[in-house]
């Protein structure tokens, strides 16, 4: 009786597992990037027990008791049973990669080495390392059909950013005859959709002859205007009461009345916060960290082009915020100082801990952290002073207004942050030869952070504006610091907002020189910043592969 049974649902079984064959067909060429998004175990388990109630049946009897079948209420084994499901249509078809091609990649990505790879395929987990090698030329296919449809869809503009990616393909210290390079230089390309742009607003030859006839920047166009110096000092304001607001002393009021007390300014902030379409292109094998590189770069993409259009000659660059950022390593550079200096960054360093800011290029995040931290507590020691009282925790325990936090602020910006008179710096009033230079370095250097984090705040935010507020400054930061190069990128910048392209082009690349891969609020960054992290998220998936042959 009992081998009858087992005959029975062996038939059963036979049938189930080969519905499941069908249904689960999944080959190596039919990696897709929808494939990728979009995997819902629920989905699957549904499939599972609509097409095989018995195997179904069975697995869960298999794998927990009847009592923990009633009782245990927070271990589910449904996606257990699914996956080994997943396996038995695999043993059963090897076409049957649904699951197995999904996981692979993701093997692949985290860096999984082939020996671990080879020996989950043959438990019937993962594909085989050459298997997935074939997944990834298919998904780098995939992906640039996509792009193509993407670009090519009526009244479609886009834009592209690029940037190099450099890869150690070696862990010897020596280089012998006809070895592969120990630094692979690569080129990693984004295509992103313009918003609120058309092709008529990038027609080339209206803004060459708008460009022609264009003026040149002078003195007076990197002198703010009254209009822009008041809402640039609003801004302080509204940072030096942020500050105070993010102390522990004044959790008791909420993220709403926060927002009630001092809010930013805006200037061209997006009214929707819609997500930013973007469609990475596969790796090319040039190196664009060189002008060379940069020439070849282009020629690639536009071989045998024969119109101007095409050749690249209209094309239109623009600089990007995250690299013009970097002016934290002018603060360092200035600011730095020795152990023995009071008041310099060394002495912050030092008693941080932060060793890491000891090279003459830190960490950005790292030094970003130094900076903001040094220059929050500036202005929370100011607080302190301007306010009369012996601690930020009796202040707040004051319960001071709006009026008042304001008319504080505006006195902590004009006195440590503005551009005081030159007796403010005095030691004694009647020797005018004596100086503080502690205190003036140290409104100097609160002045720079204060610019550093109203653009980084501006950027988050995704308004432009306030950060095309801050150009005519940034160029004066960059040439006083020794960095003529981006002085004269934002020159540039400047120029052409201003004078040398259309009004309308203008306005296009004044929403769109920040990005918003997330679509979520506050979720903005420079366009180079977005091909960061596609990079590192590259080299996360590639160091680990040089030598596996994933290339």
């Amino acid at each position: 009786m009992e081998e009858q049974a087992i005959s029975i649902v062996q038939k059963i079984l036979m049938r189930e597992m080969d519905v499941l064959k069908r249904v689960w067909m999944f080959r190596a060429k039919d990696v897709s990037v929808d494939y990728l998004i979009n995997m819902d175990m629920g989905s699957y388990r549904s499939t599972l027990r609509r097409s095989a109630p018995v195997l179904w049946g069975l697995l869960v009897a298999c794998v927990q008791s009847e009592r923990a079948m009633d009782e245990n209420l927070i271990k589910s084994p449904e996606t257990l049973c699914t996956v080994v499901a997943f396996q038995l249509a695999k043993q059963h078809s090897a076409n049957a990669n649904l699951f197995a091609a999904r996981f692979s990649i993701y093997l692949w990505s985290c860096g999984t080495p082939r020996a671990v790879v080879d020996i989950l395929a043959k438990f019937g987990l993962s594909l085989s390392f050459f298997s997935i090698r074939e997944c990834l030329d298919n998904l780098s296919k995939a992906c640039l059909a996509s792009t193509i449809n993407a670009v090519r869809r009526p009244g479609v503009a886009f834009g592209m950013g690029y940037d190099n990616l450099n890869i150690s393909t070696s862990t010897h210290a020596e280089q012998y005859l006809h070895a592969r390079p120990k630094i692979e230089n690569l080129t990693m390309h984004t295509i992103y959709i313009m918003k609120n742009a058309t092709f008529v607003e990038m027609q080339a030859s209206p803004m060459d002859v708008h460009a022609q006839r264009a003026p040149l920047l002078t003195l007076s166009d990197l002198s703010p205007k009254p209009l822009v110096i008041a809402r640039i000092n609003h801004q302080f304001n509204v940072q030096i009461i942020q500050i105070l607001l993010e102390h522990p002393a004044f959790n008791h009021l909420g993220p709403d009345d926060k927002a009630a007390i001092a809010q930013y300014k805006d200037v061209r902030r997006p009214m929707v916060h819609s997500r930013t379409e973007e469609f990475p292109l596969p790796v090319a094998e040039i190196d664009e960290s060189t002008t060379e590189g940069n020439h070849q770069n282009l020629e690639d993409m536009r071989l045998g082009d024969l119109t101007p259009y095409l050749q690249g000659t209209p094309f239109v660059g623009m600089p990007d915020y995250f690299h013009v950022m970097n002016w934290l390593l002018m603060i360092l550079s200035v600011y730095r100082g020795s152990t023995i200096d009071d008041g310099s960054l060394a002495t912050y360093i030092n008693l941080l801990g932060l060793n890491r800011l000891g090279s003459a290029k830190p960490d950005h995040h790292l030094l970003e952290r130094l900076v903001l931290q040094v220059y929050k507590g500036h202005i929370l020691a100011a607080w302190v002073q301007i306010s009369g009282f012996h601690a930020i925790e009796e202040f707040a325990a004051s319960k001071p207004d709006r009026n008042l936090l304001s008319q504080l602020g505006e006195r902590i910006a004009h006195r440590y942050i503005g551009a005081p008179s030159k007796t403010a710096f005095r030691t004694s009033a009647d020797d005018p030869t004596t100086t503080d230079e502690i205190f003036r370095q140290c409104v100097l250097f609160n002045r720079d952070a204060a610019i550093y984090l109203e653009l980084k705040n501006a950027i988050q935010l995704g308004d432009f504006g306030r950060v095309e507020d801050l150009i005519p400054t940034m160029i004066c930061i960059f040439c006083g610091g020794g960095s003529p190069n981006y002085a004269n990128e934002l020159l540039h910048l400047l120029q052409n907002l201003k004078y040398s392209w259309l009004p309308t082009f203008a306005d296009m690349v004044r929403d769109n020189i920040l990005v918003n891969i997330s679509g979520r609020h506050n979720s903005y960054m420079p366009v180079d910043m977005n091909q960061e992290h596609h990079i590192r998220l590259l080299k996360v998936c590639l160091n680990g592969h040089w030598q596996d042959g994933i290339t």
